[in-house]
């Protein structure tokens, strides 16, 4: 019986490995989830801006553009306006001129306005850009760094399975290890010690008989609350030394 604890026990911690290994293998993926939407927020945020600083540049090229094509239409047509041979065409050309000049000074309070607001804007976006990069880095080292622990144990996975199977095949009594892999199932270890009568996994206290027979050590013993099979470090360690 003794051996077939010490057996379980090691089966123990061998399956609490691989708990924790399933457990990595379903977490870290979550997390780079989180940490990648995180980076997209930091990254839309650079972009937005960015998007916003370009969208006032070509605004601004564009207004200036105009002007200039604007003022030398303008200049040329003073130009010739001379040259015009009816008071109808004369009349109609300043009407554009005037017009022309209009479109000239609309766009030049524009070009004003958008002045200080385009340097607002490249202030923001540096700024931001300055804030949030070093973030972005820092948020891609952490998942690369995610990515090689789950590589990592992945890989050993195969290696505590393996374990696991040596183990099995030294256990015998199949009826406990029925029950241990029925405990595992909803409870990670499997095994608890039984310390001062007091179970050190669920923390309940049992019957002194359950501590005695532990202590002849001729049968498995179980806890009356989480079902977890018993153990006393003494008895075990009698037997490994």
């Amino acid at each position: 019986m003794k051996d077939t604890l010490i057996s379980l026990l090691n089966l123990s911690e061998i399956d609490k490995q691989i708990h924790y290994i399933l457990d990595q293998q379903r977490e870290i993926p979550i997390i780079n989830q989180e940490l990648n939407f995180e980076i997209n927020t930091l990254e839309e945020e650079i972009n937005k801006l960015k998007g916003d600083v370009n969208e006032a540049e070509t605004l601004k090229k564009d207004l200036s553009s105009s002007i200039q094509i604007k003022t030398e239409w303008i200049k040329d047509r003073e130009e010739k306006i001379n040259e015009l041979k009816t008071q109808k065409e004369y009349q109609a050309a300043q009407k554009e001129m005037t017009a022309a000049k209009k479109e000239i000074k609309e766009k030049e309070a524009q070009l004003n306005e958008l002045g200080p607001k385009l340097e607002s804007l490249s202030t923001e976006f540096l700024t931001t850009s300055e804030k949030n990069e070093p973030k972005i880095e820092e948020l891609k080292k952490i998942i690369s760094e995610n990515n090689t622990k789950l590589n990592s144990v992945s890989s050993s996975l195969d290696e505590q399975k393996q374990k696991k199977e040596e183990i099995l095949a030294t256990i015998t009594d199949q009826n406990t290890l029925l029950h241990y892999n029925h405990i595992l199932k909803r409870a990670v270890p499997a095994l608890s010690k039984l310390d001062h009568g007091i179970c050190t996994e669920c923390g309940t206290r049992v019957l002194p008989k359950i501590t005695n027979l532990l202590k002849v050590g001729q049968s498995i013993q179980y806890c009356p609350r989480c079902k977890r099979i018993l153990y006393l470090e003494e008895n075990l360690a009698a037997v490994n030394s």
